[in-house]
């Protein structure tokens, strides 16, 4: 199967201004033609009718924009559709009265088992700001197109089987602030700009080659003043898979996955990890102050660690596990007093762990791994033996 459904999002034109925070849903009256349309994509769905909390509970004599899972807004119009974890199986066909709701801006299909191979790819909607496709057994490249002034700024197509590299259109969504491709078969992707990217996912892939110096540099969002709001709330963080946001991303965060709700722009992630990248990490990761989450675990980098790590104060959790650095920490280290999670465990470092008000906190298996590493809170120094004194003593 293929991915040629993508472009049945976006290929009409007309844009609307959508924008990326929690959509409180109006209680205002549904429109007929909004509810002859969910009637009609309930009736030609098939999915476990035991297993659905959803559309097993739509019912035609009902005020649409009740039912559970769909939000509309105040003229009510479906802007809305949530039917992620409803048992759906099987796929759409071109009649599918889900292209008739002309003004959804946020599509949550995840966790289901959709077939999208006999879709066509002239129909769809240009108004999304949120496409949750996420765990759908999806296989093939990800086809499709991504049209100019594409209004997208969540895309989860995580937990699939895609393999090749990501169309080159994705370069239009330049107002993207999450992009989830994690646990795939990719192995390619352009360095576009994207600079109000905020969370970018690209764990348990196939990528490899060097990380572009210039790909940490182009991420605004990701640094001092960027696109932050001065006034945002705290995130909230939701354990449980079966509760659902229109505006969040499920992320893996100190070996524990979370759902982010209500992405924000005081939350930033960058998620390499379980690839082949290689080659050195570049000094230019320095540049992302507001960088809260940093994983290039489980790759094949080498190299020293760039000193300027030390410029992420703002950075809780960091893990660079399980490649081939070496070298010593650098003393910069010292600096990173947000941090609530480290592991630099398994790559080839050496020296004496540096001094900082938090690194000799965290626990033996975040430095374990490294031969010549020592240090608190390592055992005391053991692979090198005291300098002799002139008397042939140790000092």
């Amino acid at each position: 199967m293929r991915m040629e459904f993508i472009t049945l999002f976006f290929s009409i034109t007309t844009t609307l201004t959508i924008f990326c925070s929690i959509t409180i849903p109006v209680h205002s009256q549904c429109l007929e033609d909004q509810k002859s349309l969910l009637l009609q994509l309930k009736n030609n769905l098939r999915f476990d009718s035991d297993s659905s909390v959803k559309l097993v509970n739509w019912a035609g004599t009902n005020d649409c924009c009740q039912w559970n899972g769909v939000t509309c807004d105040h003229f009510g119009r479906v802007i809305g559709l949530d039917l992620n974890t409803e048992s759906i199986s099987g796929g759409l066909n071109d009649s599918s009265s889900l292209f008739g709701l002309k003004f959804l801006e946020k599509l949550n299909l995840a966790n289901n088992s959709f077939n999208f191979a006999e879709i066509p790819s002239n129909k769809g909607t240009a108004t999304l700001s949120v496409l949750n496709l996420q765990n759908n057994n999806f296989t093939g490249n990800i086809m499709g197109t991504f049209p100019k002034g594409c209004t997208l700024r969540t895309l989860e197509l995580n937990g699939y089987n895609f393999e090749g590299e990501v169309p080159n259109s994705l370069a239009n969504c330049a107002n993207a602030e999450v992009l989830n491709l994690g646990t795939n078969n990719i192995n390619g992707i352009h360095n576009y700009l994207w600079p109000k990217l905020q969370i970018i996912d690209l764990a348990l892939n196939n990528f490899s080659g060097i990380l572009p110096p210039n790909f940490f540099s182009q991420r605004k969002a990701m640094m001092d003043g960027g696109n932050r709001q001065p006034n945002a709330k705290h995130l909230r963080f939701v354990f449980s898979k079966n509760i659902y946001y229109e505006d969040s991303v499920t992320v893996i965060n100190k070996g524990l996955e979370m759902k982010l709700v209500k992405i924000l722009t005081i939350f930033t992630i960058i998620d390499f990890s379980n690839n082949s990248f290689k080659g050195k990490i570049p000094n230019t990761v320095g540049d992302l102050k507001s960088l809260y989450v940093l994983n290039l675990s489980h790759n094949a980098l080498t190299g020293s660690i760039p000193s300027s790590v030390g410029n992420l104060t703002q950075l809780g959790s960091l893990d660079l596990s399980w490649n081939k650095l070496g070298g010593k920490i650098p003393v910069t280290f010292a600096c990173l007093t947000f941090l609530a999670f480290l592991n630099l465990s398994y790559n080839q470092l050496v020296g004496i762990i540096p001094t900082g008000p938090q690194l000799q906190l965290f626990p033996n298996t975040s430095y374990e791994g490294n031969k010549g590493l020592w240090g608190p809170p390592l055992t005391a120094k053991e692979a090198e033996p005291a300098p002799p004194t002139l008397n042939s003593t140790q000092s």
